[in-house]
C-alpha cells in the first residue's frame, strides 16, 4: 500500500510552516518597535532627571556661597570682640 499525498496536503505542508515564520517575524518586530518606543520615553526621563540635577546644583552652589559669606561675617564679628574659638 502506498501513500498517496494530496495537492492540498501538500500546500498545507509548505504553506505551515512559512506562514508560522512569518506570524513569528511579524510578532518580533512589533516587540522590537515597543521596546524602541520605552528606550525613547527613557531617555526623555533621563533628559529631565538631568535637568532637574542641574538646577539642583545651581541652588546648592548659591547655599553654599550664602554659607560662605555667614561663616565670614561670624569670623568679623569675632574678630571685632575678640572672641576666638
Amino acid at each position: 500500500m502506498q501513500a498517496q499525498i494530496t495537492t492540498t496536503q501538500l500546500f498545507l505542508a509548505a504553506a505551515f510552516p512559512t506562514v508560522l515564520s512569518l506570524a513569528g517575524l511579524v510578532v518580533s518586530i512589533a516587540g522590537f518597535v515597543n521596546n524602541n518606543g520605552r528606550f525613547t520615553d527613557l531617555n526623555l526621563r533621563f533628559s529631565d532627571l538631568k535637568s532637574d540635577v542641574n538646577i539642583l546644583s545651581g541652588r546648592v552652589d548659591t547655599l553654599i556661597g550664602a554659607v560662605n559669606d555667614l561663616d565670614k561675617r561670624v569670623t568679623r564679628i569675632e574678630d571685632k570682640l575678640g572672641i576666638r574659638p
